[in-house]
């Protein structure tokens, strides 16, 4: 699902409270796995280090461990983590030493039962909590991305009168709720629109709350975070028509999801079926069948009523499980339809996933990979994982 980028910079919060907390409870850092005693001695005549009675001797090819966790290419482009920090929206992490943020993670462990043992969300593994930072972060970086590319759409229209139609098309959407947001902020200043009311009473709650939170406690710095980053967008100036790709078992899943518990928490949708994402099944890996998918889509009737139409193709967390090669043949294949559509005003890119080709996080490589599929690179950013490469391209 969605997250609220706001949700991330909670935690980065709690993460840079609980690693106080820990410095100032000195908690034992010594990690809970059974190792192998060894004796470490120091030499007082040659000043050599002992292991098990043998000197250690260093090796001409030793690296700085961790050097290479993102490959063994140029990594000087990535980012350092105040500069990533700045770019998704957030604040930055605790500058603090290894073993603080060592103390920091086992405490933030423990805390797990108490903060979820109302609501029966408790994971089987708690470190599942430094792979939720990663992929709130995803989430952040992707929708301040749309956002960003709906706002200059509708900033380029603003001298006309008509409304912009866009098309979003999500590859491997999986059970995010992107396009159902989006959904509701193009409807959200339209007098017709089913409990209107409802939904404009929701969001003023909302922004209440965190108002009186602001005041309580300043720990807000940014006064975008006091809403969704949606909510910036100029509702009425674009539609907003969406398309998600996956797999059929995927798809299938989403729809049973959807027919179960939309309604119950968005029921001002209700009656507006029509205007709900499309779910399309396809097989990624079989790149025949995904450009026969994306022609259907993008050389639809929009081309025979002249309705100009931006596009915006985004690819989250799926590249990891595809073929070698696919990727690549992907990107070429998005660019090549847009390109192909009479009535397209012109296509943007946004990605949170593994390109082919950038085995590290290089921004030089990435400019090679854009070009040589017909996308030009216009934001890029880099992080550790298997989706690992975060940016935003542009037809060229």
């Amino acid at each position: 699902m969605a997250l609220n980028p706001l949700g991330l910079a909670k935690l980065a919060l709690v993460s840079a409270c609980t690693a106080t907390m820990a410095q100032s409870f000195s908690l034992p850092s010594t990690p809970r796995l059974a190792v192998s005693p060894t004796v470490l001695q120091s030499s007082s005549s040659s000043g050599e280090t002992i292991i098990d009675g043998k000197p250690l001797i260093p090796s001409v090819n030793a690296t700085i461990r961790g050097a290479n966790k993102y490959g063994s290419s140029n990594n000087s482009t990535i980012l350092t983590p105040s500069d990533a920090a700045l770019k998704v929206g957030v604040r930055p992490t605790l500058e603090a030493s290894k073993e603080v943020w060592q103390r920091a993670w086992k405490l933030h462990r423990f805390m797990m039962k108490p903060l979820h043992v109302w609501d029966g969300c408790q994971p089987s593994d708690s470190k599942l909590a430094l792979a939720c930072l990663w992929w709130k972060a995803i989430t952040a970086y992707l929708d301040k991305s749309v956002t960003n590319i709906i706002s200059a759409i509708c900033n380029n229209s603003t001298t006309t009168t008509r409304k912009k139609k866009i098309r979003l098309i999500v590859m491997g959407g999986g059970y995010d709720t992107r396009s159902f947001k989006l959904l509701e902020q193009s409807l959200l200043q339209k007098s017709e629109t089913p409990h209107h009311n409802l939904l404009e009473r929701k969001r003023r709650s909302r922004r209440r709350w965190w108002q009186a939170l602001r005041r309580k406690k300043d720990t807000i710095h940014n006064d975008t975070n006091n809403k969704s980053v949606f909510d910036s967008l100029p509702a009425s100036n674009f539609d907003i028509e969406s398309y998600e790709l996956d797999l059929p078992t995927v798809v299938e899943a989403k729809r049973k999801l959807l027919d179960s518990r939309l309604f119950r928490r968005r029921p001002w949708l209700q009656g507006l079926s029509s205007e709900f994402p499309k779910l399309i099944p396809v097989d990624f890996n079989d790149v025949n069948a995904t450009r026969a998918v994306l022609e259907s889509i993008v050389l639809s009737d929009h081309e025979q009523q002249q309705q100009p139409v931006e596009n915006i193709i985004l690819f989250e967390g799926v590249m990891i499980y595809l073929d070698p090669g696919i990727p690549h043949a992907l990107l070429a294949l998005c660019s090549d339809v847009l390109l192909r559509n009479a009535s397209s005003e012109g296509g943007q890119l946004c990605f949170a996933d593994r390109l082919d080709n950038i085995p590290g996080g290089d921004e030089d490589l990435a400019r090679v990979e854009m070009e040589s599929t017909g996308w030009k690179l216009e934001d890029w950013l880099s992080k550790p994982g298997l989706a690992r490469h975060m940016g935003v391209a542009s037809l060229k």
